[in-house]
């Protein structure tokens, strides 16, 4: 089964960023309405639907982003010297992380 899945996101790399990212936003939102569970009692049990939210930034709007965006970056500083990869880290974190900051609390506002 493994080799399977594999095959698939190779085949289909865009795939692969969308449900890797809507899993990883998935599991850390389940993960925090667990421990907020265990230290307030008053909370029972987990919101799905903000789940669902947090399933939806990350499979439709995080993962395709970033998918793209590296695609874009890597074209526009393609060698991987030490020097091109200290202008991909800067380049990344002055654009792609403001946008993705931004694309998360208006996609948590707007669902």
């Amino acid at each position: 089964m493994w080799s399977r899945t594999k095959q698939i996101f190779q085949k289909r790399p865009l795939l692969m960023n969308m449900v890797s990212f809507g899993t990883m936003y998935v599991g850390a939102e389940v993960a925090q309405q667990t421990i907020l569970m265990k230290i307030n009692p008053e909370k029972k049990t987990i919101d799905w639907a903000n789940v669902g939210r947090y399933a939806i930034i990350g499979w439709a709007g995080i993962g395709p982003a970033l998918f793209y965006w590296y695609r874009i970056l890597d074209k526009v500083v393609p060698a991987a010297t030490g020097i091109a990869v200290a202008k991909k880290v800067c380049t990344d974190q002055l654009i792609s992380s403001p946008s993705c900051i931004a694309m998360f609390f208006v996609g948590k506002i707007h669902l």
